[in-house]
């Protein structure tokens, strides 16, 4: 039980730390950055299909997906951008909401079938709900990281896929893959 506890502020420190390292790396100016990177906000709807058969169960195939993201920092010199992001996923007995904070990079003048594409790395805190057997039914806060990659359709709309990778649920492994469309403005 000590341990749990302690590897959750451990989880919880780690998590803030790297929110403030990305931070600290300064808003640079956009004249370098892509034109969709230049978009302070987005948001985005989508489905999230969890990757074990438990979470599927618990609130089925495909789960709806909200998220709102903020731009944090914009690196011209690196053609990234930092995001912060907060989300909500839920069917039926599974609910996520996941805070995340991501590096995304583009490589300037690549294209995928002549539209430019993005990836990034990312850590987040998840807050989870699953009510299933062998679960305690309790919300609890987990940590985790993810993986994105997206193709800009127009400069303002896009879609992408992520994979959050979520710290287990009382031994049920809850991440999964987000596939969603969005729009910057």
């Amino acid at each position: 039980m000590l341990t749990a506890h302690v590897s959750g502020k451990w989880a919880a420190m780690t998590t803030l730390c790297g929110f403030a390292l990305i931070a600290a790396g300064g808003t640079a100016h956009a004249q370098a950055v892509d034109e969709s990177a230049r978009k302070s906000f987005a948001v985005r709807i989508g489905s999230y299909i969890p990757t074990e058969q438990d979470a599927r169960r618990a609130g089925g195939t495909h789960n709806f997906s909200v998220e709102a993201d903020w731009t944090l920092q914009r690196l011209p010199e690196r053609s990234s951008v930092g995001v912060i992001s907060l989300g909500f996923i839920e069917r039926e007995k599974l609910r996520i909401i996941p805070f995340t904070l991501t590096q995304v990079f583009r490589d300037p003048g690549s294209n995928f079938f002549g539209k430019p594409y993005y990836y990034g790395l990312g850590i987040g805190l998840y807050t989870v709900r699953m009510q299933f057997p062998g679960t305690d039914d309790r919300i609890k806060h987990l940590f985790g990281g993810l993986v994105t990659v997206g193709v800009d359709l127009t400069p303002t709309i896009f879609i992408d896929a992520k994979y959050h990778y979520i710290s287990k649920y009382d031994n049920k492994f809850v991440g999964g893959t987000l596939l969603s469309v969005g729009t910057r403005f």
